[in-house]
């Protein structure tokens, strides 16, 4: 799993699914604006959101394997403020495990001044 919000790629189904599960809360909202497979390999969904009252706008594409699964994701949080903020969020929202994943409250406040 790749993003914007994130310092390194996420490996394993385990792994993806943690990060999946704590970040669906931080959402106050979504709002699709497309969500279909673009071909037979790639999936994509584009949202936009609020997250603690911040907008964000969303893309998702998920590349499907000769199986038919879904073996890698890409998530894209934009414009940056909000990307920058989710991040910070998301470090507060996960297990300890993944913290070094996403930016700690100060290097948040070193990026964003505050």
């Amino acid at each position: 799993m790749h993003g914007v919000v994130l310092k390194a790629p996420i490996q394993g189904k385990t792994a993806i699914i943690d990060i999946l599960r704590a970040a669906i809360p931080l959402y106050d909202f979504q709002r699709f604006t497309y969500r279909d497979y673009v071909n037979a390999r790639f999936f994509m969904e584009s949202n936009r959101a609020s997250v603690d009252g911040m907008a964000v706008e969303c893309a998702v594409w998920v590349h499907i394997n000769e199986q038919g699964q879904a073996d890698s994701v890409m998530v894209h949080h934009h414009p940056l403020p909000a990307a920058l903020y989710f991040s910070r969020r998301m470090w507060q929202q996960v297990d300890e495990k993944y913290r070094e994943l996403y930016l700690s409250p100060d290097e948040y406040a070193a990026l964003t001044h505050g």
